[in-house]
């Protein structure tokens, strides 16, 4: 009987943000341990897939260990990581003897006192379980993988969908890899390579060109002689860490033959660098937008480009809610904002009242103080279940909701940042999103597979924020330079490669 442990510390830091993120916001996502974490089997997340896949197969054992990711945001406190590392050490410590570790990462998890987090994980689970056990880790499309990373596990597997929509999948191509690498106890050899290039998340969707042909491109490298698996990974953009950039990884058996994988590994990077420019597409001002919305057919998607959630904003910007007030825009429509103080005014509030509430931060000038008077319509601490693909299955739990209506307005007010990229956000409080004109999203593509038959346009607005497009605009300090497009490159130059 073989003995797998599985655990997850998933979290995607964004360095831009003014915020810290505490052990609270783990704990308001999600945070289980042992046998409660076999709840996941059936939501689309990694381990739930991990879980699902292994359950089938005769001869193992799954220890069911430490699981928790939190919303992306600013970075971890070092007390924060320091807490949920020893919970994952402690897990396996009390495991007993295993064959394998199965981890769920993101990739891009940083400290206030490292920027390699899941990398001093791995040195340390390598250091627990010793050099025998087999570590197999998931990773995502944003990863940042690095060196300390690819030393100590044995094989990593990452999403091929953008929006992602394949989490459960990528768990059971996790299962699938750790069968492979139990049966036949070879040693995987890695072959790394990482091109200087921050890529644009607006043109990414892995449903158009040009990531739809890379994603093509890693299929058939999947299927290479002696390939076990291929990661891929656009780092996140707001990431301010030394090894930024887009990387590709082979994992192959010892005998496969290095030098052709490595090539073909490369004509992967020179495609993508190849079509850099096409990942950039122009993106219109508020003003340019509004000229544009009167052509759209309703409903509109809006991406608020400076404040996204799931790339790590806190969800709290006032900007478009703002520009719209100020402009004295009658259409309807719907906007999320994160703002306990504004929830509590509800929650003291009868349902129908009318009062006077203040949105924002003084102290950010994307999230400045804007003081309305709204309508309550409904305030709930019930949590909601995504319907559509992306973390279908999974509760959301974004604390006590009001919704305020603002003339024309509807403004869904959450106590703490959450995933609120599925209409059941809107529908969980009586409000049919199908029915406004204009949606404003905090999300560049997670929206899109729940909203595709609800919507008819979706356009992006260049907005300030921790998100904003604009990479000059967030004074990168460490990112290991030259790098496009923060400098003028034109030759495809891998900075970084090796085999392990």
């Amino acid at each position: 009987m073989k003995r797998l442990y599985v655990g997850c510390l998933l979290f995607e830091a964004n360095t831009s943000s003014p915020l810290r993120t505490d052990l609270e916001a783990f704990q308001n996502t999600y945070l289980a341990e042992g046998e409660e974490t076999r709840g996941l089997i059936g939501a689309n997340v990694e381990v739930g897939g991990f879980y699902s896949a292994m359950d089938r197969h005769e001869g193992i054992s799954v220890v069911p260990g430490f699981v928790t990711w939190g919303v992306p945001g600013g970075k971890v406190t070092d007390e924060t990581f320091r807490a949920l590392a020893h919970r994952l050490y402690a897990g396996i410590r009390v495991a007993g003897k295993l064959d394998g570790v199965y981890l769920s990462l993101h990739g891009a998890m940083v400290a206030d006192g490292d920027d390699d987090c899941e990398g001093l994980l791995l040195q340390n689970v390598r250091a627990l379980v010793g050099d025998a056990v087999r570590i197999v880790v998931s990773l995502d499309w944003h990863a940042c993988m690095t060196r300390r990373m690819l030393m100590h596990a044995d094989a990593f597997v990452g999403y091929r969908t953008y929006p992602h929509t394949d989490l459960a999948d990528t768990g059971r191509r996790a299962a699938e890899c750790m069968l492979r690498l139990l049966s036949h106890g070879r040693r995987v050899r890695k072959l790394f390579a990482r091109v200087p290039l921050i890529v644009p998340v607006e043109h990414c969707s892995t449903d158009t060109d040009p990531s739809a042909a890379v994603v093509g491109m890693l299929s058939r490298l999947d299927g290479a002689a002696g390939v076990l698996t291929v990661v891929h990974s656009m780092t996140q953009p707001w990431l301010d860490v030394e090894g930024h950039g887009t990387s590709l990884l082979v994992c192959c058996d010892e005998d496969a033959d290095l030098q052709d994988l490595a090539a073909k590994r490369d004509d992967v990077l020179r495609f993508i660098w190849e079509s850099r420019h096409a990942y950039t597409v122009p993106v219109a001002d508020f003003t340019g937008f509004m000229v544009g919305l009167a052509s759209l057919a309703a409903p509109v998607c809006a991406v608020d480009l400076g404040d996204v959630i799931t790339a790590g904003g806190p969800g709290d910007s006032t900007f478009l809610l703002r520009k719209l007030l100020e402009n004295r825009v009658t259409t309807n429509a719907l906007i999320t904002i994160v703002d306990p103080g504004a929830v509590e005014v509800a929650r003291a509030a009868a349902a129908g009242s009318v009062v006077d509430v203040e949105l924002g931060s003084a102290s950010r000038g994307y999230n400045a103080q804007t003081r309305v008077k709204a309508r309550v319509l409904r305030v709930t601490d019930k949590p909601f279940t995504p319907k559509g693909p992306a973390l279908s299955g999974f509760t959301v739990n974004a604390g006590w909701r009001a919704l305020l209506e603002i003339g024309t307005i509807r403004l869904l007010v959450a106590q703490h940042t959450a995933f609120l990229h599925d209409p059941e956000a809107y529908r969980s409080m009586g409000c049919e999103p199908s029915r406004a004109a204009l949606i404003i999203q905090k999300s560049h593509h997670l929206f899109k597979p729940a909203y595709r038959d609800i919507m008819n346009a979706c356009e992006y607005v260049d907005t300030p924020g921790p998100t904003a497009r604009d990479l000059a605009l967030h004074g990168f300090q460490k990112v290991r330079r030259p790098i496009y497009p923060l400098d003028d490159l034109t030759d495809f130059v891998k900075s970084e490669e090796y085999e392990l």
